[in-house]
């Protein structure tokens, strides 16, 4: 099956991010999409479109995803960073645990 790598950025206030109880972004929008995972890496990791919007965006999650309807419900990987001087890995946020498919809905 053809995978993509959606590129999704997101706003998390300071307090959802140490939280496990909130499962709700409070904003966030998918910037784009590649066929390669180097090339969707590439991208954030070297900042090209400025994907943290002056601070609008702090999270960011490239997922994986299979062709068809809602990535036809496969997600093989996530891949999360946060922006502090670039964009920097960093494990998935608690408040997101069971949350997935950020990219399409």
């Amino acid at each position: 099956m053809k995978k993509i790598y959606l590129i999704t950025t997101i706003y998390l206030s300071p307090e959802k991010l140490k939280s496990n109880k909130i499962r709700a972004c409070d904003r966030k929008r998918c910037v784009g999409y590649y066929f390669k995972l180097k090339d969707a890496k590439h991208t954030v990791e070297s900042d090209w479109a400025s994907l943290s919007e002056c601070g609008y965006y702090n999270v960011l999650v490239i997922e994986e995803m299979g062709q068809g309807l809602y990535g036809d419900h496969e997600i093989n990987k996530e891949y999360w960073y946060i922006y502090k001087d670039g964009w920097k890995e960093m494990d998935k946020p608690k408040c997101f645990d069971h949350i997935v498919n950020f990219g399409i809905g």
